[in-house]
This record gives structure tokens, sequence and C-alpha cells, in this order.
């Protein structure tokens, strides 16, 4: 991971709580599950508790996640990410990748003629 060396490594949670939700909106809650108890034993080894900005999200995040799942299956997710390294928990989804669109799906790509071959007369 980039952000294991120096003092960085405080921003590991946060990371994987940001790759949670993007698990979640992608349906995949169990890995979002995985990923939160991760992120929430890697805070209380390193000493970084959850900044009070990011509380309502993070709460918003676990409460959708807990919903979609169900209480008993989210907290077996959550337990078995709480004993992942951040390693594990990334190799046990792989990577997360949002859904591929065509660029007719994105209004700012727009299509432009090609110009006319110059001419070297």
């Amino acid at each position: 991971m980039v952000a294991r060396g120096g003092d960085s490594k405080g921003l590991i949670p946060s990371c994987l709580e940001a790759l949670a939700d993007v698990a979640a909106a992608q349906g995949e809650f169990t890995w979002a599950a995985r990923l939160l108890g991760t992120a929430e034993a890697l805070r209380e080894a390193l000493g970084t508790p959850l900044p009070p900005v990011d509380r309502a999200t993070y709460e918003r995040s676990i409460a959708a996640t807990r919903a979609q799942l169900g209480e008993q299956s989210f907290a077996a997710a959550w337990a078995e990410g709480r004993t992942m390294t951040p390693e594990q928990v990334l190799a046990a989804q792989g990577a997360a990748t949002m859904p591929r669109q065509s660029r007719q799906d994105h209004p700012q790509f727009h299509t432009f003629p090609k110009p006319p071959p110059l001419s070297m007369d």
C-alpha cells in the first residue's frame, strides 16, 4: 500500500473506510463490512480515532451496510475484518472498480470530426 511508509500509516483506516463506501455502492456489502472491521481494528492498534468530522458519514455507512446484510451477517463479516490485515482484506475481494461506461454515456465527452488532411502543395 502506498500509505504504509512514514507518518502516513494513520491514513490507511480512512482509505479502507472510503473503499468500504465504494464497495457498498457496488453491492459488495460483505466486503464493505470486512473493510470497516479492518479499519476499526487498525484505528485501535494505531491509536488514531475517527475524526469527529467523519463520524456522521461513518455511522451512515455502517448503518446502510448493516441494513443490507442483516445483523448476523454484518457482525460476522465485521468480526472477520477485524482479524485481517489491510493487505488481506484487499486481497479478499480484489480491486474495486467502477462500472465501465461507454463514452456515449458521458455528456462531457464530445466527438469531433477529424480535420481534413493537410496538403503539401
